[in-house]
């Protein structure tokens, strides 16, 4: 049988690990899109998948130069398709929102061009969750050389909850047209990421930082990723002890990073450009340049607000140095501890938290902190989505009881759980995978 993962076993192994977790995971996303793909155009002929993430630690500061410390998960975004009869490009999304319509779900567009070096913010058209595919189409081609397809994507990354489906599905596109077009690939796994970071920002106009596109690209099974945003360097740390968990809570009040808020400082952008304009002021290059006593110095240049959000980065990079240590030690306890208290920064200090993430949180400690429960906090940019909790694995099913009994989100909601299992990066699907054939074929 043809696996669906092309990419190298790795050392270290987990209970139930990553890796067969996630090809379980592929197998079944992949099925319902060859089943979609045949209904609507025939048969695929190639394919490509990236997980979503969690961030452990480095909450908000990759933008800032901080270090971050995510995980792959086996949740994924799947593409499959093939070279298109007449050069356009058709897309059938089955991953979907109630913000999405049955006419956006299908969506049909000419090749995207590369875009001049002058232009920053590209307005390409079509459905928001287009735009991120497209971005990156557009920046693969800048030869001319990326094809007409047709194309049907499947995810089990939840849309809107802080588990970074946009660069799942951004990485994913990048893999499917590596193969369907391989001169339009980039020379190394970083400059791919790189690319679908851009895409994000001038196609999808959100100004992410690099976190998510590199641990989509690049995670390793066992192990989370250690990134240092200044200098892009990465280093993978062993998540192998069989009695840890992560056990990630929907608290299912979505948030959409695209959207502006009126409201001034209640949008993940405004987030950044009151960063930027912090390191402005005080003429360094970005936050990752400040520590405690230069932001104390520095207090009368800014205002109270900005004041807190300094607060956060400076402290948060802080917790994120110490962690690489401290995980590479196992010591889960003392790494939990940092996630709760970057939890209550995000919170407290860079206000991106919402009612519904605080209520879990607290209800994940109850009784358990620093004992069976080491810590939880916010994953994703905020405003809503999930909670990451690191958790003895005996503990899991207490916690989600708990939560369960007690939690409502103020739409009346119940939180939904996932045990992660820190998993490899971005893989393809080829052509003579039994993946992408059905009993007609």
């Amino acid at each position: 049988m043809s696996e669906p993962v092309v990419r190298k076993d790795v050392d270290g192994k987990m209970p139930a690990g990553g890796s067969s977790r996630q090809r379980e995971e592929v197998e079944r996303e992949c099925a319902k899109a060859v089943k979609e793909f045949r209904r609507v155009f025939g048969r695929p002929e190639l394919g490509a998948y990236a997980p979503g993430r969690v961030n452990l630690m480095g909450g908000s500061i990759d933008y800032s130069g901080g270090p971050v410390i995510p995980v792959a998960l086996q949740l994924v975004t799947v593409i499959v398709g093939r070279r298109s009869p007449n050069g356009d490009c058709r897309v059938v999304t089955l991953a979907r929102t109630n913000q999405i319509s049955d006419e956006d779900a299908d969506h049909t567009f000419p090749v995207p061009t590369h875009p001049s070096k002058e232009s920053h913010s590209v307005d390409i058209g079509g459905p928001q969750w287009a735009k991120y595919l497209k971005g990156v189409v557009a920046l693969m081609n800048k030869n001319g050389d990326v094809p007409g397809f047709e194309a049907v994507i499947v995810s089990s990354v939840p849309l809107g909850g802080g588990l970074s489906s946009s660069a799942a599905l951004e990485v994913a596109t990048y893999k499917f047209l590596e193969q369907l077009c391989p001169q339009t690939g980039r020379p190394d796994l970083k400059q791919a990421a790189l690319l679908c970071q851009e895409a994000e920002h001038r196609y999808a106009n959100v100004p992410c930082g690099l976190m998510d596109q590199f641990v989509s690209m690049m995670a390793k099974e066992s192990h989370a990723l250690y990134i240092d945003c200044s200098t892009q360097e990465v280093e993978h740390l062993p998540l192998t002890d069989p009695n840890l968990a992560l056990l990630i809570i929907n608290s299912e009040y979505r948030h959409d990073l695209s959207e502006t808020s009126t409201e001034g400082d209640r949008d993940y952008s405004s987030r950044r450009r009151t960063c930027e304009n912090i390191s402005s002021t005080l003429g360094i290059k970005w936050l990752r340049d400040l520590n405690q006593t230069g932001l104390e110095a520095s207090r009368d240049q800014l205002s109270e607000v900005a004041y807190k959000r300094a607060t956060h980065a400076v402290s948060e990079i802080d917790r994120s140095i110490r962690s690489r240590t401290i995980l590479k030690q196992g010591k889960y306890r003392e790494f939990g501890q940092l996630m709760t208290l970057s939890h209550y920064s995000l919170r407290d200090n860079y206000e991106v938290t919402v009612e519904e993430l605080d209520e879990i949180v607290e209800l994940t400690l109850r009784g358990h902190e620093g004992q069976t429960v080491y810590g939880s906090h916010l994953s994703g940019g905020g405003f809503g989505g999930c909670i990451v909790t690191l958790l003895h694995r005996d503990a899991v099913e207490t916690v989600k009881t708990t939560i369960s009994e007690n939690y409502r989100s103020r739409h009346g909601k119940k939180a939904t759980f996932v045990v992660c299992y820190p998993s490899d990066g971005a893989g393809v699907i080829d052509s003579n995978s039994i993946l992408l054939r059905t009993p007609e074929n």
